[in-house]
């Protein structure tokens, strides 16, 4: 009569496979003869599967994967509703000089290519996506210095030019960090420029006002860090052109705070 070895034993529930002792417990041999998968292993409760459907991939694009699948989903953290911020900008206008100097007459010109300002935003987020629709008003202000020389023209004269602009935007973000993200805008603006010149003559001084106003087409790019909550900190650069003309080619850079007024 075979005796079978007393690290194993058959049992007719395996089919006749030997069941081998192990540390974790008994479990059925393979082919082998080797161990298989240990009776405590096979009755492991497997982790929940999670929902990762277009709106769990759009809020966390860019976050750092799970590194453990049994780790808990990363927690969906949605935009606000409602954001509001307010900001200062420092615009340059590079052809402003080319514009402003080249004129019959003038011995001498010196123009600010550099000008600043106020910024105000809101953002409505109704699809609560990092796909937001927003509001932007500004103001920034440039001014120019003129030397002529010749008759019947005045021996000095400034400009003072002062901008508004209301720009319609969408704008998208990528999470690149826990609370660092990267954004684009793109929209149009409405811009109305008032020039003030003041223009000094041998024995008189003479004042006029002119203005004009158009579309131009903005697009940007920034960086947003959560500093609370609900408040950002934004760094924002823009680039602003239109057909011609000294303010319509405009390169902005924007720093604001926003805060979430509908969460």
């Amino acid at each position: 009569m075979l005796e079978v070895p007393p690290t194993a034993h058959h049992d007719a529930a395996n089919g006749g496979k030997p069941w081998v002792r192990g540390s974790n417990g008994s479990s059925p041999a393979d082919g082998l003869g080797l161990p298989g998968a240990s009776l405590l292993d096979s009755g492991k409760a497997q982790p929940e599967e999670v929902d990762e459907g277009w709106t769990w991939l759009l809020v966390n694009l860019g976050k750092p994967p799970r590194e453990d699948p049994d780790d808990p989903p990363i927690p969906i953290v949605l935009p606000p509703l409602v954001k509001a911020g307010l900001g200062v900008t420092a615009s340059n206008f590079p052809t402003l000089e080319a514009t402003a100097c080249d004129q019959a007459g003038i011995t001498a010109c010196d123009s600010g290519d550099w000008g600043y300002g106020p910024l105000i935003f809101v953002e409505v987020n109704p699809l609560r996506i990092p796909v937001s629709v927003g509001l932007r008003g500004g103001y920034t202000s440039v001014s120019v210095d003129q030397s002529y020389s010749g008759p019947g023209l005045p021996n000095s004269s400034t400009i003072d030019l002062d901008i508004w602009s209301a720009t319609l935007y969408a704008t998208g973000s990528l999470p690149v960090a826990e609370r660092t993200s990267l954004y684009g805008t793109l929209g149009a603006l409405w811009a109305w420029n008032r020039a003030t010149i003041t223009s000094v003559f041998a024995d008189r001084r003479l004042q006029e006002e002119r203005s004009e106003s158009g579309l131009r087409f903005a697009i940007g790019a920034g960086v947003e860090q959560m500093i609370a909550s609900r408040t950002c900190l934004r760094l924002e650069y823009r680039f602003i052109n239109g057909d011609s003309g000294d303010a319509d080619r405009q390169h902005e850079i924007g720093l604001s705070v926003g805060y979430g007024l509908v969460p």
